[in-house]
């Protein structure tokens, strides 16, 4: 339905004296300008993350190495560097879906269900699904442990090759692969750093295989370079650092948005006076 401008124009509005109107406005400009700061301050802390990811991951700790090897598809890195293929440095999965159709796998389950869409969520923390302890006994599911790192290996969106860091333990549909019991030399904050950054790589793996998906095969073959176990953990420390500064000003942000909505609530109903 449209609105007419007649009935527009005949829109009662409160209108205080012209000196409170620009207090009003001023308030709510200065909260703008806030939150305008605190947006700049967290995409410049984004844009840094981006920058010393890369630098991180194919040139280490900066300080640390001095001397460089090149390695056929994957560049120059650290002369002190390994490069192995991920499955013979943690275990590769692949979950399944319970039958739906079977009640005692889904109904009053305590067991977290994880779907291929909570990927875009990158550290996954909940679910709105969960599955029966008989799921897993005789249903067939998967459970995998917290801090597991699950890679989507399908879909023609972006999707397929994305990768999010398991926060709670649970079980897995079967479009999911998990790398999760890693060795004693390789540390899961690292890779899942590392495969975030080489998202391209990762989905070009699947190409010439059936439907374009990728699979566990195709995901534990893949070749990654690294580090000591020393470095890897530095890495991952650092990035953790700038990931909780970037939340923190997304946070940040959201709380003027939120004292703004208030804040223009209660001064242009006249509940809360400015004092001129």
């Amino acid at each position: 339905m449209e609105v007419s401008r007649d009935s527009v124009r005949t829109l009662p509005i409160l209108l205080p004296p012209l000196p409170e109107q620009r207090a009003i406005a001023e308030v709510l400009d200065s909260i703008d300008e806030t939150i305008e700061k605190s947006e700049a301050v967290t995409t410049a802390t984004e844009n840094l993350r981006d920058a010393l990811l890369h630098r991180l991951l194919t040139r280490g700790i900066p300080g640390w190495h001095s001397e460089w090897k090149e390695v056929r598809g994957i560049g120059p890195i650290p002369a002190t560097w390994d490069v192995v293929r991920l499955g013979e440095v943690a275990k590769v999965r692949n979950g399944m879906t319970p039958p739906k159709k079977n009640t005692d796998y889904w109904e009053n389950g305590s067991i977290p269900f994880i779907k291929t869409g909570l990927v875009n969520d990158e550290v996954i923390t909940s679910t709105d699904e969960y599955i029966t302890e008989n799921a897993v006994s005789h249903g067939g599911a998967i459970v995998v442990p917290t801090g597991s790192v699950l890679i989507a290996m399908i879909g023609q969106g972006k999707t397929r090759g994305m990768t999010a860091r398991l926060r709670i333990g649970g079980a897995i549909n079967q479009n999911f692969a998990a790398v999760h019991k890693p060795k004693s030399w390789f540390d899961l904050s690292y890779f899942y750093a590392w495969a975030s950054h080489n998202y391209s790589y990762i989905r070009g793996l699947s190409q010439g295989s059936n439907q374009g998906a990728l699979n566990c095969k195709l995901i534990q073959r893949m070749f990654l370079p690294l580090p000591s176990i020393r470095e890897q953990q530095a890495i991952a420390e650092m990035l953790d650092g700038i990931d909780e500064a970037i939340e923190r000003g997304i946070t940040e942000t959201q709380m003027l948005q939120s004292l703004k909505a208030s804040a223009a609530d209660a001064l242009l109903t006249g509940r809360v006076r400015v004092m001129i």
